[in-house]
C-alpha cells in the first residue's frame, strides 16, 4: 500500500509536472536509450512530461545514459533514481500517469511475461508496453493502455501522448487495469490453477529428468 507521507512528498515535487515511470531491471535491450530518446521527441511539445526511472544499472550503461541526457537536453526531462527499496515503489508507480514497459524484440522477451504490467495496473496506471506477445497480450486483453512498436522512440513518444491526450480514456484505462488485477492476474485466481497444473506434472513425472 502506499504511504501518505511519501505520496504527499511526490506529489509536490513533481506538482506541475507529468510523471511516467519505469521500474525493475535496466539495460538497453529493456528499453533504456529507446525512453532516452522519445523523451527528446516528448520535450519538443510536452517538456512538463518527465521519465521516472526506478533500477539499478551498471556503470558503463549509465555514464551512457547520462551521456545522452546531456547531448539531447534533458536533466529536466529524465531522472535517474537508482535502486529504491521495493515497498517504496508504489509510491513512485501511484503518482505516475503511465507505467512503461518498453522492452525490444529479443528472443528473451518473446516469451517473458514482465511482472510491473501487473504492478501498474493494480495501482490504476494505464500501460504503454511493447507490442510483444507477452506484453500486448495483457495490455490488449484488459483494455488497460497501449502498445507501441520498440523499435522506434517516436512510437514512443506517440504512444505516450495517446494515453495522455483523453483524461476520459485514461479513466477508463485506470480502472480497467485494477479490475483486471482484481478479477483475474493475481495469486489466488491463479492458485487453483497453478495446483493443477503441479499435480499433472507430479503424476506424469517431470518430463527428461534423470532418477537419481
Amino acid at each position: 500500500m502506499p504511504n501518505d507521507g511519501k505520496l504527499a512528498e511526490l506529489r509536490k515535487l513533481y506538482s506541475g509536472r507529468v510523471p511516467i515511470i519505469y521500474h525493475g531491471s535496466i539495460s538497453e535491450d529493456r528499453g533504456l536509450l529507446l525512453m532516452i530518446r522519445g523523451m527528446r521527441i516528448l520535450k519538443r511539445s510536452h517538456p512538463e512530461i518527465v521519465l521516472v526511472i526506478l533500477g539499478d544499472m551498471g556503470e558503463r550503461l549509465r555514464a551512457r545514459a547520462k551521456r545522452l541526457i546531456s547531448e539531447y537536453h534533458l536533466s529536466q526531462q529524465v531522472n535517474l533514481l537508482g535502486w529504491i527499496p521495493h515497498h517504496e515503489i508504489v509510491n513512485y508507480i501511484s503518482v505516475a500517469k503511465v507505467g512503461l514497459v518498453p522492452l525490444l524484440r529479443t528472443k528473451k522477451f518473446m516469451k517473458n511475461i514482465p511482472l510491473k504490467q501487473f504492478e501498474y495496473m493494480a495501482c490504476g496506471v494505464p500501460v504503454l508496453g511493447a507490442d510483444l506477445p507477452p506484453i500486448s497480450a495483457y495490455i490488449l486483453t484488459a483494455g488497460s493502455g497501449k502498445v507501441f512498436d520498440p523499435a522506434s522512440p517516436e512510437a514512443f513518444a506517440a504512444g505516450v501522448l495517446e494515453i495522455l491526450s483523453d483524461e476520459y480514456e485514461w479513466e477508463r484505462m485506470s480502472m480497467a487495469g485494477r479490475k483486471a488485477v482484481h478479477e483475474h492476474w493475481n495469486w489466488h485466481s491463479m492458485e487453483a490453477k497453478l495446483h493443477k497444473v503441479y499435480e499433472k506434472f507430479t503424476e506424469n513425472g517431470a518430463p527428461g529428468r534423470q532418477r537419481e
